[in-house]
């Protein structure tokens, strides 16, 4: 996983690219713990941080994890865009 950060108007905007994930362990998991592992190593406490995610993919598990770390996603890409195959269970 690739991070790039920089700041807009005084606020942090982290940009994700670059993930890969061997396809013997897709599934597994291992882009959230990616991305936990970075927003923790970036803010200490990502709940109580204030900042912008930008992500590119065409990965539609990915766009739907990305999106959950969001309050907003901008442009909105409505559910049926990605069909039936990017359905993911959330516990």
């Amino acid at each position: 996983m690739i991070v790039q950060r920089l700041a807009v108007a005084g606020t942090s905007v982290i940009y994700l690219s670059g993930t890969a994930v061997r396809d013997a362990y897709r599934g597994s998991g291992f882009f959230k713990r990616m991305f936990d592992t970075a927003m923790t190593a970036e803010f200490g406490d990502p709940a109580a941080a204030e900042f912008c995610l930008c992500w590119r993919t065409r990965n539609p598990v990915i766009y739907v994890l990305g999106r959950a770390q969001c309050r907003s996603v901008v442009p909105v890409i409505r559910a049926e865009t990605h069909g039936a195959g990017a359905r993911i269970n959330r516990p």
